[in-house]
């Protein structure tokens, strides 16, 4: 009995040993990593919103999706006379982003593409394509890419 008893506590030390250092060993690791490394790795955010009469508004380089979307749609509140009808169309994230639309004879938006992609041509493009005929280029917005 004092045979497994022993054996007991031996694998336990075994186990918990390594454990204890790992977790003692960790943080203080990561704490001494390059400070730079934190500004490198920051998200950027941006938004375009719109609105059915083709006022919009456009935010970037935000530290959050949601304060890049607020922005985005209290710009567009202030440019359109359908304030309650703004909307984010899209949002993005260290990249770029594009909004085409389509328009009637009497100016409001029928319908939208929009894309994300690392750069502005490709975002463009996709939005376009995404969008269909007779779709005309809104707005893209591209944020500081860590």
């Amino acid at each position: 009995m004092t045979s497994l008893l022993q054996n007991s506590r031996r694998l336990l030390a075994l186990l918990v040993l390594p454990l204890g250092l790992a977790l003692a060993v960790g943080p203080a690791t990561s704490a001494s990593a390059d400070p730079g490394s934190s500004e490198r790795a920051r998200n950027y955010y941006g938004a375009i919103a719109l609105s059915i009469d083709g006022g919009g508004g456009l935010s970037y380089d935000y530290r959050t999706k949601a304060k890049a979307t607020r922005v985005a749609k209290q710009k567009c509140k202030r440019k359109t006379n359908y304030p309650g009808r703004c909307q984010v169309a899209v949002w993005v994230r260290n990249g770029c982003a594009a909004v085409s639309v389509k328009r009637n004879a009497d100016g409001f938006i029928t319908r939208y593409g929009w894309a994300v992609r690392r750069y502005k041509g490709p975002a463009i493009s996709a939005a376009q394509h995404k969008c269909g005929r007779n779709c005309k280029r809104y707005a893209f917005v591209c944020t500081t890419r860590p």
